[in-house]
């Protein structure tokens, strides 16, 4: 999601269009994805909102709750009494948690998302220091299971952990995170990691001869000038209204689609975002949105961003 040059972007999906027919999910296994799928599109808004009111000092915001909530899950299966219960409530699972296989869920969830024509690649992997920890089996066999997590005990005073750790998820990555810690302290004795890396081409392209530098408002007011890409295009879906403009563009495979969000005049993304809830999401993404013609300036950008989320 890109801040501060007054845009909000949304990764979208809905992928169970792409169901493989010949390894069907249970009536159950498909209710449980769907709770699964719902606690998701609650928890990341949120999330998100509580980022935004935290980062204030930073000019661009980028976060992916799904591998936020993919580590948290991990963490969850070795959780007890307080601790489960606060994250059962920080997660918004399903009230029946007793009954509800978070692992299987979150495991067809992510078949799911990987049956696309994109490169989309969701891995996790568990590291820990063996001089210090012995994680249980069982927890290490569920991990495995449901989330084909990678195993690896080290020693977490050896150089080589480090490596092995950034190593891990710069291969995970395709090479876009070169290293996610700068070392390891003495009172860190576990990392539960989830690498998530997706790309793809526009359905809809953009043609190099149309960009063209233009001024593009900043949150703060101020303009810029930078290259804009243009379309006039007929065929995207949009939405223009007196909370915001959104217009919604599909990705080559149309499972996945980004959200682009432009607040009315006299409102910053901030006060966007913080009056934002997720069943006006739900609403702009099932009935506001529809398709008629745009034009479509769209600022060139790249984001490298990096949070503490404790």
């Amino acid at each position: 999601m890109l801040r501060y040059i007054s845009l909000i972007l949304i990764l979208t999906f809905s992928s169970c269009s792409k169901q493989d027919s010949n390894d069907p999910l249970t009536h159950e296994e498909e209710l449980q994805m769907q709770d699964l799928v719902a606690s998701l599109e609650s928890f990341q808004w949120k999330l998100f909102q509580q980022a935004v009111v935290s980062e204030k000092d930073i000019k661009n915001l980028n976060i992916s709750p799904l591998s936020i909530a993919a580590a948290l899950y991990m963490t969850y299966e070795g959780a007890a009494n307080a601790t489960r219960d606060k994250m059962t409530e920080t997660l918004e699972l399903p009230g029946e948690v007793a009954a509800f296989n978070l692992g299987q869920a979150y495991k067809n969830l992510i078949a799911e998302l990987e049956k696309t024509d994109a490169t989309l690649t969701s891995a996790n992997a568990i590291f820990w220091d063996k001089n210090r920890i012995f994680p249980a089996s069982k927890f290490l066999d569920y991990t495995e299971k449901f989330f084909d997590a990678g195993q690896f005990d080290l020693v977490f005073q050896e150089p080589a952990a480090l490596t092995a750790i950034n190593d891990w998820v710069k291969s995970s990555t395709q090479g876009r995170i070169d290293k996610i810690i700068e070392e390891i302290s003495a009172e860190e004795v576990m990392f539960l990691i989830n690498a998530l890396y997706f790309k793809d081409d526009w359905k809809f392209p953009f043609s190099p001869e149309n960009t063209r530098m233009a001024p593009f408002t900043r949150s703060d007011g101020s303009d810029v000038s930078t290259e804009m890409i243009h379309q006039d295009i007929f065929t995207l879906r949009s939405y223009q209204g007196t909370d915001f403009a959104a217009v919604e563009m599909p990705f080559a495979d149309t499972s996945y689609n980004m959200v682009l969000l432009l607040p009315p005049a006299g409102k910053t993304p901030d006060q966007l975002i913080h009056d934002l809830h997720t069943d006006r999401l739900k609403k702009l993404f099932d009935q506001d949105l529809s398709v008629g013609r745009i034009l479509l300036d769209l600022p060139k950008f790249e984001i490298e961003y990096k949070i503490q989320l404790n």
